[in-house]
């Protein structure tokens, strides 16, 4: 069944694109012939499928197209571009406090230092 689905997405996007994934949703399962319940149950599955399958291009935003109205070098340029909340700047670690173990052997010590304390008292 999923197959099928992907298969009727590959035809819509051929058909009419970009379109929202919302949309492309909803002209699959109705083509699909998917009642409401079948609908909601499947979904998330056909999202997830669409997101694997090498036919499909996620434009962002979640726009869906087919690969194959786009050129190589927009694959490229997406796989490069870096999100910027996810580079770390030197700077921003001066703030950061780091918390570490300690190695077995700082553990030995210290335990060696407390029993002599205690033996002392």
């Amino acid at each position: 069944m999923a197959d099928h689905l992907l298969e009727l997405a590959n035809e819509i996007l051929q058909e009419n694109h970009p379109i929202s994934f919302a949309e492309l949703w909803d002209l699959v399962s109705a083509r699909a012939g998917l009642d409401n319940n079948s609908k909601k149950s499947k979904v998330s599955r056909f999202f997830t499928n669409l997101s694997f399958d090498g036919r499909f291009f996620n434009l962002g935003g979640n726009v869906w197209d087919l690969k194959s109205f786009h050129k190589l070098e927009e694959f490229r340029r997406d796989a490069d571009e870096e999100d910027e909340d996810d580079i770390v700047d030197d700077d921003d670690l001066d703030d950061t406090i780091f918390v570490t173990q300690p190695s077995k052997e700082e553990k030995d010590e210290s335990d060696d230092d407390s029993s002599e304390e205690e033996k002392n008292q």
